[in-house]
């Protein structure tokens, strides 16, 4: 584009844009769409008409596209939500008390809870991804996604099983684990 041409064009950019509303100016354009020239289309926008404000009528139909306000968790929802998030805090409570008595004749694999293992500070740190599944829960709960308002309760229920999975598993370990046959010596 020309230096010219292009200066016209961000004026008249500026003008479509400050000088009239949506409404006035789809219907300004609509006559001067189909102009060959900038300059020639220009004079046409620049009427002595001025748009007529919008009417009171049309104001108060307005309605947003998306609701600003995001709903609400019923009674039920949150008690749901409070037995849930009981039944995910005490599963990984005990958990944790399984995998500190288990750790006596065994080591654990998962390099996040080596450090707290063989401390009392395994039981703090095991409630932190019940914490942030709590949160997640809540906030599939209140989302304006109606999918994600019937699945809220996922996160909560997966943690619980994973948790009684992991203490039964620890459970069912037996209380020392068999030695490995010494070479050259038969097995029993």
């Amino acid at each position: 584009m020309r230096r010219s041409t292009e200066r016209n064009f961000w004026q008249l950019v500026l003008l479509l844009c400050f000088a009239f509303p949506p409404g006035a100016l789809a219907q300004k354009f609509a006559k001067t769409a189909l102009a060959p020239d900038l300059r020639a289309a220009l004079p046409s926008l620049r009427s002595s008409e001025a748009p007529a404000p919008p009417s009171s009528a049309h104001a108060a139909n307005f309605r947003p596209a998306h609701s600003p306000k995001r709903p609400g968790m019923s009674p039920a929802k949150r008690r749901a939500w409070f037995a849930l998030d009981l039944a995910e805090h005490g599963a990984a409570f005990f958990d944790a008390r399984t995998t500190r008595q288990a750790v006596h004749h065994y080591h654990e694999l998962d390099p996040l809870l080596c450090p707290f293992v063989h401390s009392a500070a395994l039981y703090p740190v095991m409630q932190l991804a019940p914490f942030g599944l709590d949160w997640l829960a809540t906030r599939l709960a209140i989302s304006r996604h109606r999918w994600l308002r019937r699945v809220w309760w996922l996160p909560q229920a997966a943690a619980t099983a994973g948790f009684v999975w992991s203490g039964m598993h620890n459970l069912s370990l037996p209380s020392a684990p068999a030695l490995p046959p010494t070479p050259g010596l038969p097995a029993p």
